[in-house]
């Protein structure tokens, strides 16, 4: 196969312009410097009223947090945000925004936030999104006690130190955070084909290797379409991030585990994702591609992604074991676990957990996804169960001590275990 990668670099246009259109109406989106719009929030969770008005809270400092349940980072900051606001509550009021609806809200406190959080959320406010231009979240709009709009940004700016500067009506050190208009590959069609197009032709061969702002994170096989089983699509990734892609399928949950990858380069953050930095300094960093190959090659699917990235990178993969702390999830109370009946079904939401009629490899598969950026290197599964079982669990599911506790409920622990792992070694041309 012709390995040829073909390089795109999507960027201009992308951005919001400086008016939209939100609930009908041609609205000016507010900058950095102008005073924030008079906006309503409505159906608030954990507020004395159902809702109020931005200008309400005149003489308080404002921080709007945009975010969702299932968004990681939105709901791992909630501590920290809800220790600021419980010091600095008679000058300065955090009110989080979701698109989504007040009883799902409701139901996500009840199992994730603590009993006494004093954060407030609005609810169903998508207009107010749109308005404030939070596409990737988490999202802050930093309001001054005279309604000026002092910063828009995201995770990395807010800090303690931040905090008390914006209270002091002091310059902070932010980078300003420009979300691009939603883009969102296809999946149903190759990228850059015309829809029309597709009903006459089906693509054989093709890669794209290409950069766009305002992509989502995701990994896709073409399922459901005439591509599954041929095509890879991934979307914004770090460097090493689509090596873990191209070498992890099949061996692990869908990625190899970022936790068990080794840079052997010069500059490590030109490769990997760096979660302190600005989205705008991440962003020169982030890649998408887009590969479709022959049917009677699909066995091969994931070698010709090995190969384009050696043709563009051209990293040197090696592989070697170490060991290291992992998770292993074990059998504690036989008599509280049966072979299931149940018709296959399974959803998981972040904050809760159901399995029916599954293997339970599907949950070793789960837990390594969301444990493969922690200390642990990995999550095997140490039950020897040879049947499919039922299983709900209603907890946060990145919380471990949390999700331990929901576990033993159900006859199964993790217990932590020394073990040798495999390692994913990425090294620059010359470099030992």
């Amino acid at each position: 196969m012709n390995s040829k990668v073909l390089i795109i670099l999507l960027f201009a246009n992308y951005f919001f312009p400086g008016w939209q259109k939100i609930a009908g109406a041609q609205v000016h989106l507010p900058e950095i410097g102008e005073k924030a719009p008079e906006i309503e929030f409505k159906n608030i969770f954990n507020y004395s009223r159902n809702s109020v008005r931005l200008s309400e809270f005149k003489g308080k400092f404002v921080i709007l947090d945009f975010w969702a349940t299932w968004c990681g980072p939105c709901v791992e900051a909630f501590e920290k945000i809800d220790d600021f606001q419980t010091k600095h509550e008679d000058k300065l009021k955090f009110m989080l925004v979701t698109d989504e609806p007040l009883n799902r809200i409701r139901e996500f406190y009840k199992k994730i936030a603590a009993k006494d959080s004093k954060l407030s959320s609005a609810t169903g406010g998508r207009d107010i999104r749109n308005l404030f231009k939070a596409v990737q979240i988490p999202h802050y709009v930093w309001i001054d006690d005279a309604g000026i709009i002092r910063a828009i940004t995201g995770s990395e700016s807010l800090t303690a130190d931040n905090i008390d500067l914006f209270l002091a009506n002091k310059p902070f050190t932010s980078a300003v955070k420009k979300d691009a208009a939603p883009f969102s590959t296809n999946l149903k069609i190759p990228l850059l084909m015309d829809v029309e197009l597709t009903k006459k032709v089906e693509v054989l061969n093709y890669s794209v290797l290409y950069r766009v702002s305002g992509a989502p994170s995701s990994v896709g096989y073409g399922g459901g379409t005439i591509y599954e089983g041929r095509r890879i699509t991934v979307q914004t990734f770090s460097i090493s991030g689509l090596y873990r892609v191209a070498y992890g399928h099949n061996k692990y949950w869908h990625v190899f585990p970022s936790n068990n990858v080794k840079l052997n380069v010069k500059d490590q953050f030109k490769y990997k994702y760096d979660e302190s930095a600005p989205d705008s300094v991440n962003y020169g960093n982030l890649y998408s591609y887009d590969l479709i190959i022959p049917q009677q090659d699909s066995i091969q699917l994931f070698s010709a992604m090995q190969r384009d990235l050696d043709e563009k990178f051209g990293l040197k993969v090696t592989f070697s074991t170490e060991r290291k702390k992992c998770l292993v999830l074990k059998v504690t109370d036989n008599a509280k676990i049966r072979k299931s009946t149940s018709e296959p079904y399974f959803n998981d939401t972040k904050i809760s957990l159901q399995m029916k009629n599954q293997p339970i490899s599907k949950l070793v598969d789960l837990l390594n996804n969301h444990y493969q950026s922690n200390r642990y290197g990995q999550v095997f599964d140490g039950t020897s169960l040879p049947f499919n079982i039922d299983l709900e669990i209603e907890v946060n599911l990145r919380n471990l001590d949390t999700l331990k506790v929901e576990l033993e409920k159900k006859g199964f622990d993790l217990i932590e275990e020394e073990r040798d792992v495999e390692i994913m070694v990425l090294s620059e041309p010359g470099r030992v």
